[in-house]
């Protein structure tokens, strides 16, 4: 089993996507089981873990993954965010019309903030 020290690769704070991806693309290009060392990660965010470990359930069941990746020196608060992205990762991959149900919440929404956005991007711009 190799062993990652997530903090050597990422940082003590792992927050954004672009983390998430990085971590995604090593644990993918790994060929054996892997352990995510957490030893002096401070943060964790859903967004990075949606990133690094919620796409791999597009891919494969909790279980799988669970016999491919575990996690050590995970304090209690990162276990909990760790454990909502795998579990609603795996809703949304393998439930279908729920995941369809959501794609299109998330396209109307973001029609009816259309505007807004605009209007925002045009501020900045000045």
């Amino acid at each position: 089993m190799e062993k990652l020290i997530v903090a050597d690769l990422i940082g003590e704070i792992c927050q954004t996507k672009e983390q998430g991806s990085k971590l995604y693309r090593v644990i993918i290009g790994s060929s054996e089981e892997l352990e995510l060392d957490f030893d002096r990660v401070k943060v964790i965010t859903i967004d990075f873990a949606n990133y690094a470990i919620g796409h791999l359930l597009k891919h494969l069941t909790i279980d799988e993954l669970r016999g491919w990746v575990t996690f050590s020196n995970v304090t209690d608060d990162k276990r909990a965010i760790l454990d909502l992205v795998m579990t609603n990762a795996e809703l949304y991959y393998r439930q279908v019309a729920q995941r369809h149900v959501i794609d299109r919440a998330i396209a109307k929404f973001l029609i009816m903030c259309k505007d807004d956005i605009e209007l925002m991007a045009d501020g900045q711009n000045k």
